[in-house]
């Protein structure tokens, strides 16, 4: 899931899935939040977009987006009404990460101070991602490691950026 929000402490999902991170995210909105969470799948989106309104949550603050992450954000500002990222969660296909996180700067959607949270950075793995998030010298990254949950034995990370902004 991603979250992208217009607002201070609003969130940008990219892979919704089922919804279950939409869901957690919705939940710790401020008051006159918003959340836009980003699937690819229609037929997935379709059974997120019934669990996110079974649990409360109308268009208004989620609002569920069906297509692909590299068409939808450049899109985010002018169809969507998006002017700034304060959070987003990828946790889509990593080898996407790299991708759509250089079309969050170019479309400028990361204020200073922008979280970016990436799952899935160690397996499968992210390696251009992270490589470009810890040398590009815009973000602060912090790699919080864990093991997956039916295999602990496996080792995988979630990764934590923050972002200083713009070079």
């Amino acid at each position: 899931a991603t979250a992208i929000s217009p607002h201070r402490s609003d969130p940008d999902a990219l892979g919704t899935y089922c919804g279950y991170s939409t869901l957690l995210i919705a939940r710790a909105l401020p008051p006159g939040g918003r959340l836009l969470t980003v699937e690819r799948d229609p037929r997935t989106a379709v059974v997120a977009e019934k669990l996110i309104r079974l649990a409360g949550f109308d268009e208004r603050t989620v609002e569920l987006i069906v297509g692909r992450s590299e068409e939808v954000i450049p899109r985010l500002r002018t169809q969507y009404r998006l002017s700034r990222a304060d959070l987003v969660l990828l946790a889509h296909r990593p080898r996407c990460y790299l991708r759509d996180l250089q079309l969050l700067e170019a479309h400028a959607l990361l204020p200073a101070g922008a979280t970016v949270l990436a799952d899935r950075v160690l397996f499968p793995g992210a390696p251009r991602f992270l490589q470009y998030a810890k040398s590009c010298g815009r973000y602060r990254c912090r790699l919080h490691h864990a093991g997956l949950p039916d295999f602990p034995a496996i080792k995988d990370g979630i990764a934590q950026l923050t972002y200083a902004g713009p070079g």
